[in-house]
């Protein structure tokens, strides 16, 4: 068994020539007696857990395991110790194994992604990159991240396209979500963007049921998957969406700066090229990878990511996660002043759930919260009004929940 500062230590020959370091972690080390997750062991790899605050704001950004993290050092280091295009020229295997991976993954090709920078960037491409022309209807919903919305509002003023707003009232069924876009649909709309899990209530929505509804409607369909890769399985042919952007940077644990563009095979012509790629480049996902000069070890450094992530389990990880949540909320609902504004059975909600507390704004909770507690977490707003979400990681704990629930019972009491 190969010690945690032994490991950190062999990084680097590693991971410079291979870009992982499986072979040299043995699993058995984050392993209970009964062979099943020992969450002690891994919370023990994340630096923040010693940090002064409980990060209960993973949604936002997530952080890197502390081999993770020296692994990304070790190529940010090794980048600038050559000329720069050649270490990228030497990680190209490195590259197209990372997208083997990612489409393993996430159940796809390897020739239907691209490694981005961010979700943002991703949908950017996309809404920036359709056929669309003027009076074509856009589809999107009040509950969609407000970057994408503006994207969308951007593009429609360019080229005098039509946006209209799904209302929808969440939490609320599959059936409610699918009706309210299915009453905006018209011989018009061109196309559907689709928010997978909402950054709000950490609500997911049915998407196969809305790809579908687009599909008999002639309209493509954009998802939205920021918080999903790295967070819950998804079969992207399953799906059957047209384009599905994600940030690895999450739920993944990967470095920042990473994200994942997935374009349907056949719908890889269809969207106009990134304006730096090659002409002749319609048909293949090299034509959004002409991003110019970057920090192309944060990309390489996706390998070890995925390395950790494997070791755990996608499936054990949403376990563990749904549990975590399950654990705070079950906690503080029974509290008349509190009101959870996430359906939090296992189906539609993972790790992030939103509460708020009667005469207090999510702002006012989320200062306290910093101030008397050590807590950090996001202040919210929807049409329920002004809350709190809270997204737990892997390296939480029971014993950090127990101070967010005193924390909320204590603001909800006063």
């Amino acid at each position: 068994m190969i010690s945690r500062r032994k490991l950190i230590q062999s990084l680097p020959a590693l991971g410079i020539s291979s870009g992982t370091f499986l072979e040299l972690f043995d699993q058995s080390t984050l392993l209970d007696k009964e062979g099943t997750i020992d969450w002690e062991s891994v919370r023990a790899l994340f630096p923040i857990t010693r940090w002064d605050k409980i990060q209960l704001n993973s949604g936002s950004a997530g952080v890197m395991p502390e081999p993770v993290s020296n692994h990304l050092i070790e190529l940010i280091k090794y980048l600038n110790s050559k000329a720069p295009y050649m270490v990228w020229s030497e990680w190209q295997k490195i590259k197209e194994e990372n997208l083997v991976r990612l489409a393993r993954m996430n159940v796809c090709d390897p020739s239907e992604l691209q490694v981005v920078r961010n979700t943002t960037e991703a949908l950017n491409m996309i809404i920036y990159g359709l056929p669309l022309q003027k009076g074509d209807e856009v589809i999107i919903s009040k509950n969609d991240y407000p970057f994408a919305v503006n994207a969308w509002k951007n593009r429609a003023e360019r080229d005098s396209l039509i946006v209209r707003e799904v209302m929808i009232s969440l939490p609320g069924s599959d059936q409610d979500v699918v009706n309210a876009y299915k009453e905006l649909i018209s011989k018009r709309t061109r196309a559907i963007h689709i928010t997978h899990m909402t950054h709000r209530e950490g609500h997911i929505m049915p998407v196969r049921a809305l790809t579908k509804l687009a599909k008999q409607s002639g309209a493509f369909s954009i998802i939205d998957g920021a918080h999903i890769v790295g967070q819950i399985p998804v079969d992207l042919h399953q799906v059957n969406c047209d384009f599905y952007a994600s940030s690895l940077h999450k739920w993944l644990n990967a470095p920042l700066g990473t994200g994942m563009l997935y374009v349907r095979h056949d719908q890889i012509p269809t969207l106009f090229n990134h304006p730096s790629s090659n002409l002749n480049a319609k048909s293949s996902m090299d034509k959004f990878e002409h991003l110019g000069t970057r920090a192309w070890s944060n990309e390489i450094g996706l390998s070890a990511a995925l390395d950790f992530h494997e070791m755990i389990g996608t499936n054990e990880k949403l376990a563990r996660l749904q549990e975590l949540k399950m654990y705070w909320t079950d906690a503080i609902r029974k509290f008349d002043k509190i009101r959870i504004h996430t359906n939090t059975d296992s189906s539609h909600s993972a790790a992030v759930a939103t509460f708020s507390i009667a005469g207090r704004t999510g702002g006012n909770i989320v200062a306290a919260f910093d101030e008397k507690y050590n807590i950090h977490a996001k202040s919210v707003s929807g049409p329920w009004g002004s809350g709190v979400r809270i997204s737990v990681n892997i390296y939480t704990n029971t014993s950090e929940l127990d101070r967010l629930i005193a924390a909320i019972k204590e603001l909800a009491s006063q």
